[in-house]
Formats: C-alpha cells, structure tokens, sequence
C-alpha cells in the first residue's frame, strides 16, 4: 500500500504541532505516511512553519508551500484542518467533494448543521473525518476508560472542570466550543445514553466579560439512564485546570489532565480485584467503611455492611497523544473497520447538538 500523501491546513499554534507530529511520523514510518503540503492564507506562514520544525532536513524532501486550497489538493489523499473553527467547514467540505480524507481538529465545525452536512458527504463518498478531540487520548483518560471497559463499570456520576488563561486564540468562538467541548465529548462518550429531552435534560448558566461570546458558563446535564454530568469552562481564569470526577457504583475516579494523573478509590466488601493493568501499583487499604445504624419501627437495628476502602496511584506511561490520535486516523484510512478512539464525525455532531442546547439556555436566561 502506497504512503498516505498528508496536507496541513493552518499554520498557526496548533498548526505548528500539528506539523512536528505528522513530521515526526513521516521520518519513523516513510511507508505509511508523507508530508506533503501545507497551506495557510498567509503563504509566508507557512513556510515560516515548515523552517521551524526542519521538515526538510528531517525528512529530506520539503513539502509545498501552497497558494490555494485547490493547489493543495492536487497531490493529497488527507488533510489536517488546524485553521480558526470558523473556516473548518467551507475547507472540509471542499476537500470532501475533492474525495481527501479529512483530520478536523475541535469543534468540528460552529453548528451542528455544518458538522451533520460535513458527515453526510463524507459517507456518500465512503471518506474517513474524525475531530481532534485530543483529550480521548490523554494518558489518565485511557487508563481510567480501560478501567471502566474491563469491570464493566458505568458511570454514575460526571464532574468536569476546564479553566484557562485568558488568550486572544480561539475566540471566535464561545468557551463552550474552545473548552467545554472536550468534556461534553468524553461526558457522552463515557456514558453513552441520550440526554433528557426536556428542560432537564440540559440546564446552563454562563456570560459573556471581555468577549461578544460567552466567556464563562455552566451546565448540568442528565440522561435518560440516570446519569448526570456536570460540566464548568472559564477562559478567564488565574491559572488552568483540567479535571474530572467520575463516580460509579462502588469507585471513584480523579483525573488531572494536565498533569497527567490518575487516582481511584474503591469500596470493597473483601479482597480489592487485581487490576487489569500491570503498570498499576498496589492498592493501598485507607480504612474501613460501616454502614451506619438504621431506624427500622422503633428499633436501631445496623444493617449487615461492612467495605474497606482501597486507594491507588496508577503509573502512567507517557505519551504523545496528538501523534496517537494522527496514527488512529492513518489506522481507520487503511484499515477500514478497525477500532479506535478517535472521535468520529458522529461524535462530534452529538457534542455540538449539547453545546448548542446550552447556548440556548444561556440566552435564554439572560
């Protein structure tokens, strides 16, 4: 099979990353895939972009410079979209029509219209588009989502956190599409049930302080299986965090993004289960758990429980999670049917349809 012929589109912050990882590729793995083609509206840009991460040096051909997204298509069989989500969809669906494989990074486009319209094209032309919702990949979260996939454990419980530093980057759109967009994925994909169709289905607060779009929001989410997620994104923060809290029936699991890290608490009635996972170090016993005294008619009467509390402290092994989403990406071109933890364009299509149900109630409140 002949080496998948790769273009970036958008040379700015994310750009550039996403540059050095397909860089990076294309020296490790020549037979799978070539840099080719990079293209911004600002040709300079570009080659500034190719010049900083030494593509040519490094893999001793240097991909063109492209004036046009049309000039960038001649010689392309995918493309990774990294340009402002605003020009995400007129791009994707130009290279869709053009027949290329299409890699969008998050949100995938500013409304559910233009991602479902993007899906549909890509499915009558049997094309693969997965949505760089990186966080899938993070080592914390594929530790704790093997955990839950081995036990068959189902969450209960979701709380997410997702505050940053304000930058000028990213907004042209609403924190809710920059950041809340991570977690409204991984919400739907870890539980994995429609959300209430009514009001409280989707219950949200937010506001707009130095931006036209909304700076700061909220929202409360519950599904038809009795889940609930509570989610939080603020671009105006002192510092960044990156968090989540996921209860099920007797665990608890606490994730740092950033770090990355994971910690898990469970509740046992005997000997803790041994993990699937050999890189995980042994659970330490906190404690005992008794169930408190009951009132049952008049008389005080303990029920028959008693669980001991297990903590670990998973070893993570570090990765880069944007190379592992580009090589899932490769995986579902060539083989076709293979499982992955990308988002695909379905996914991406559902978390647009939540943020845009909490937009409105947003607007809504105000």
């Amino acid at each position: 099979m002949k080496a998948l012929r790769i273009a970036v589109v958008g040379a700015g912050h994310l750009g550039k990353i996403h540059t050095k990882v397909w860089r990076d590729f294309a020296q490790t793995s020549p037979e799978t895939v070539q840099l080719r083609a990079l293209y911004d509206i600002h040709p300079e840009r570009a080659a500034q972009c190719a010049h900083e991460q030494d593509v040519q040096t490094t893999l001793g051909y240097a991909p063109h410079i492209c004036l046009s997204v049309e000039e960038m298509l001649e010689n392309t069989d995918a493309v990774t979209i990294v340009s402002p989500t605003s020009t995400h969809f007129a791009i994707a669906h130009q290279c869709l029509l053009a027949g290329k494989h299409c890699f969008i990074e998050k949100p995938m486009t500013t409304t559910s219209r233009e991602a479902e319209m993007l899906m549909n094209t890509a499915l009558e032309r049997d094309l693969i588009v997965h949505v760089g919702h990186v966080e899938r990949y993070n080592p914390a979260f594929q530790a704790m989502s093997e955990r839950l996939r081995t036990e068959n454990q189902r969450p209960r419980f979701l709380e997410a956190r997702r505050l940053a530093r304000f930058t000028p980057r990213a907004t042209d759109v609403s924190v809710i599409l920059d950041l809340m967009i991570h977690d409204l994925d991984l919400a739907l994909w870890l539980i994995n049930s429609p959300l209430l169709e009514s009001e409280l289905g989707v219950q949200a607060s937010g506001a707009a302080l130095l931006t036209d779009s909304c700076d700061i929001a909220h929202a409360r989410l519950q599904f038809q299986n009795g889940a609930v997620a509570v989610l939080a994104a603020s671009r105006l923060a002192p510092s960044q965090t990156r968090s989540m809290l996921l209860f099920e029936e007797s665990t608890c699991y606490s994730l740092d993004f950033a770090a990355p890290r994971l910690e898990i608490f469970h509740a046992s009635n005997g000997q803790f289960p041994q993990t699937p996972d050999s890189t995980m170090l042994p659970a330490i016993m906190l404690g005992d758990i008794h169930a408190p005294v009951r009132q049952t008619n008049n008389a005080s009467t303990r029920t028959d429980s008693h669980k001991q509390l297990f903590y670990e402290n998973p070893t993570l092994a570090p990765f880069n999670a944007i190379a592992a989403e580009q090589q899932a990406f490769v995986r579902a071109i060539r083989e076709r049917g293979s499982e992955h933890s990308s988002a695909t364009a379905a996914d991406a299509l559902a978390a647009l349809r939540v943020a845009e149900r909490i937009t409105k109630q947003i607007a809504r409140a105000k």
